[in-house]
């Protein structure tokens, strides 16, 4: 919120008062315990010549932090310039007088205190070569104050903003590592299903090759077969007409041999005629 603050300060600067008035609203709301906002509040009131409104917050930010310094003035301008007295006509020589009646203000009464305080601050801030050192070293507390208050809000910011650096990086870390174990898990799921495709293809290939060499002998002793059948049966056949043959011959030779007679009525066709006819030969 500091950065916030030094923009609205140097906004006040620049006479843009529209403008610092809304970011010390926004530091307010996000931190109704900020003093130093809520007195730039009243100082925008000022400057804009609100005088009622400026006394009011000046007021509010005492509540808050009775040691706030730009409150303080503003009260102290405020009060002085409401009676008609001049700031400028309070002499050195008073501000003692000043300090004492700080010292004996009932603290419960704020808005008192804080005028009477802010007005021996005001001498202090002339210049005066005789303002009490209390005053100077009140003064000096409240900016050390101020300053330590700024840096620690800084420092809160940044420890705020690293923190939350460190939460989306986790969160983005975590993410990823979920990421990764997904996609992980994912590969070995594939590569699983692939091992067991490739298994299968495998199996598949050695059943399909075991039957084409089942088929290959089965054929081969198929073709052999019919070929040792083919080669018997001709074997067969030749001996079969080697002996027709060679019956044929003898019994040609027989009737050669023997006188036939002159006269003989035809004789039934024997048992060699018959087998010789078979095969075509005759007699």
């Amino acid at each position: 919120m500091i950065e916030l603050l030094l923009v609205a300060e140097q906004f006040i600067d620049d006479g843009a008062f529209d403008r610092a008035e809304h970011l010390y609203e926004q530091v307010a709301e996000a931190d109704p315990r900020n003093a130093i906002a809520v007195a730039g509040l009243a100082r925008v009131a000022l400057a804009r010549g609100d005088r009622d409104r400026a006394l009011a917050e000046a007021r509010r930010a005492l509540l808050i932090d009775p040691e706030e310094v730009a409150a303080q003035r503003l009260i102290a301008h405020l009060e002085f310039a409401g009676t008609g007295e001049d700031l400028e006509a309070i002499g050195p020589d008073q501000a003692p007088d000043i300090v004492e009646a700080a010292a004996g203000t009932a603290p419960s009464d704020l808005p008192a205190r804080a005028e009477v305080v802010t007005t021996a601050t005001i001498v202090a801030d002339e210049g005066t070569a005789k303002a009490q050192p209390e005053v100077e070293a009140a003064e000096v507390e409240a900016s050390a104050r101020a300053e330590a208050e700024a840096a620690a809000e800084v420092a809160r910011t940044r420890a705020e903003a690293a923190a939350e650096v460190a939460r989306a990086q986790a969160t983005e870390d975590a993410t990823r590592a979920q990421a990764e174990a997904e996609a992980a898990q994912a590969k070995k799921a594939a590569d699983e299903r692939l091992q067991a495709a490739a298994a299968e293809a495998r199996a598949h290939a050695a059943a399909a090759e075991a039957r084409a060499q089942a088929w290959a002998r089965a054929q081969a002793e198929a073709d052999e077969a019919r070929a040792q059948a083919i080669a018997n049966a001709h074997v067969a056949a030749a001996e079969a007409r080697a002996q027709a043959t060679a019956v044929a011959q003898a019994a040609a030779a027989s009737r050669q041999a023997a006188p036939e007679p002159a006269s003989a009525p035809p004789a039934r066709r024997s048992f060699v005629d018959r087998l010789l006819g078979l095969f075509g030969i005759r007699r």
